[in-house]
């Protein structure tokens, strides 16, 4: 069972449509993200590096490695 205190600021939650956690995914390295805002908005990557702030991420179709804040990217 998924519950709100296992859940980190940052992590990917998925909702029925009643709004009950189905699952979650955690910022961690080796997961994909969606980039959603910033210069780099509307690639896919997978984290390389995750520290306070910043992500370090290598996109999928431009095969270089990019930092972003945390808050410019989604948790797939």
């Amino acid at each position: 069972v998924i519950t709100k205190d296992k859940i980190k600021v940052h992590d990917s939650v998925y909702l029925d449509f009643e709004g009950k956690i189905i699952s979650s995914e955690k910022m961690e390295k080796g997961k994909g993200v969606f980039v959603m805002s910033g210069k780099y908005i509307g690639n896919e990557g997978k984290i390389d590096l995750v520290n306070d702030s910043n992500v370090l991420i290598k996109l999928k179709e431009k095969e270089e490695k990019v930092s972003l804040p945390k808050e410019h990217v989604i948790v797939l």
